[in-house]
């Protein structure tokens, strides 16, 4: 007769390491998996702050801000009185490029749109989802500057995405006390009040 103690065991010894592993890995991986695609979708990788988007004109707001003291709305007028500050008109650039720099091949692009009347294709920069509602007329006019949402743009030689727009930084940024005194009103903290 065999005693317990010669027979072979009924699982092998790795088991044990493998439950305890599966144990903490799973419930790990639960919250690791969601907290990880969390983290890459805030990443710049998908954000894509501080990329330079190539433009039809090699266009430096260095010069047209610092240099000419050319405010943004009056090349992104449409930022007084609707949700996108949308891009400048070919007759914008034209009406004072037809003086200065007229025939710099770098404006080529310029004059072939007023030719042609085809307005120059400009690459948006920013694009916020379709759920979320933002116009610039209100926030103008609390005095929010253009460089609080876009960054010091004046000192980019090429623009690029200074923020990423998450949700807690314009919610930081509305229940900041100091749009009250300037507005008169405080900014929408409610949740209809940016989705729409």
């Amino acid at each position: 007769m065999t005693n317990a103690t010669d027979r072979p065991p009924a699982l092998p010894r790795w088991a044990n390491t493998a439950l305890r592993l599966a144990v903490f890995a799973l419930p790990a991986g639960f919250l690791g998996f969601p907290l990880l695609l969390m983290a890459w979708v805030r990443s710049p990788l998908i954000t894509g702050v501080g990329e330079a988007v190539a433009q039809p004109i090699q266009f430096d707001h260095r010069h047209h801000v610092l240099d000419q003291g050319i405010p943004c709305t009056y090349c992104h007028d449409e930022a007084t009185r609707s949700a996108n500050a949308g891009f400048p008109p070919t007759e914008v650039c034209a009406g004072c490029h037809a003086q200065v720099w007229r025939n710099a091949d770098r404006l080529a692009p310029v004059r072939d749109s007023a030719l042609l009347g085809e307005p120059l294709r400009w690459r948006q920069v920013l694009d916020l989802p379709d759920f979320v509602y933002f116009a610039h007329a209100p926030h103008l006019a609390a005095a929010v500057s253009c460089s609080e949402c876009h960054g010091e743009v004046e000192d980019m030689p090429m623009v690029v995405r200074a923020r990423a727009f998450t949700m807690a930084q314009c919610l930081a940024c509305h229940r900041d006390d100091r749009w009250d005194a300037v507005a008169g009103v405080s900014p929408p903290t409610y949740c209809t009040g940016c989705h729409r």
